[in-house]
């Protein structure tokens, strides 16, 4: 069991990165899917604007979301409050997606089909990852491998 905790006490900030990383990559593989269900050739049919939008909030959120505490540690915090949390960071990051694209001059060749479907897709997925890894979590901390030592 030792092996186990110092094995996750020596890469936690790793851990952390590959979180960071997971989230981007949620971004732009439901970008991705959901560009491939709705045009005939994927995104490379659809404007540029969409993978371009897709690239750009994706690298977004390797700024956006530690700016609003969502790698902060959540023990003892309510899965709502994360969920909010979540969801206004991914909100953020749309909102400057299509900030983006109206300054482009691009906003009327984004599919609006896809943008809907694309956002919606990223926060279902956003919340489904982290309700997964507070399972996780969880069950780490019930077996005392990330037990937080307190001494009174």
């Amino acid at each position: 069991m030792s092996t186990v905790r110092a094995f996750v006490a020596e890469r936690q900030a790793a851990l952390q990165i590959l979180y960071r990383f997971a989230d981007a990559a949620i971004v732009a593989a439901c970008g991705a899917v959901v560009g491939e269900l709705l045009f005939p050739q994927g995104l490379r049919s659809a404007a540029p604007v969409h993978g371009f939008i897709t690239v750009l909030c994706s690298v977004s959120t390797l700024l956006v979301f530690p700016a609003c505490g969502l790698y902060n540690s959540w023990r003892g915090r309510s899965r709502a409050a994360l969920a909010v949390r979540t969801l206004a960071a991914w909100g953020a990051v749309c909102m400057l997606g299509l900030v983006t694209a109206y300054l482009m001059h691009q906003s009327a060749a984004l599919s609006r089909l896809w943008s809907m479907g694309w956002v919606l897709s990223v926060a279902v997925m956003l919340l489904a990852s982290r309700v997964v890894l507070y399972g996780m979590l969880g069950s780490v901390r019930e077996h005392g491998i990330n037990a937080k030592r307190v001494v009174i």
